[in-house]
This record gives structure tokens, C-alpha cells and sequence, in this order.
């Protein structure tokens, strides 16, 4: 003979089974309609421009550091 679940008891087991993934789409859901909603802000982000994501201004800065770097030691070993 089967056993009969409540829907209380039924729900419980699909949160159990599935509440990480559903945590993290709401994260990453919640996350994406955030940004959107701050790329149609003009306080944060002028007219005409897109704002690119956090990582990848991130990447951005690191590069040009990285390049600024090379090119002080290159006007360093120049000016031996």
C-alpha cells in the first residue's frame, strides 16, 4: 500500500529537493532584473552609454594596470 502525502508534506519534500536551485535562481533572476532596472537609471549610467557588468570593468581595470605597469618598466629600462 502506497503512502498518501499531505500537500504540506508534499511541498516540504520539493523545497528539501530543490531549494538550492531554487535560491539561486532567484539570485540570479533577482540579480539580472536589478542591473537591467539600474541600466535605465541616468544617475547611475548617462545617456547613450551601457554600463558593463561589475567582473568585467573589473577585468577592464586589471588590464590597463597591467598594461600601465609594463609600460613604466619599459620607460624605466629606457632611461638606463
Amino acid at each position: 500500500m502506497l503512502f498518501k502525502m499531505s500537500a504540506g508534506a508534499k511541498f516540504a519534500k520539493f523545497w528539501f529537493d530543490n531549494k538550492v536551485i531554487i535560491v539561486m535562481g532567484g539570485l540570479l533572476g533577482g540579480g539580472h532584473y536589478t542591473w537591467r532596472w539600474l541600466q535605465d537609471q541616468e544617475d547611475f549610467v548617462p545617456k547613450g552609454e551601457e554600463k558593463q557588468y561589475p567582473w568585467i570593468e573589473a577585468a577592464i581595470h586589471i588590464k590597463n594596470a597591467k598594461a600601465d605597469k609594463a609600460a613604466a618598466a619599459e620607460a624605466a629600462e629606457a632611461a638606463k
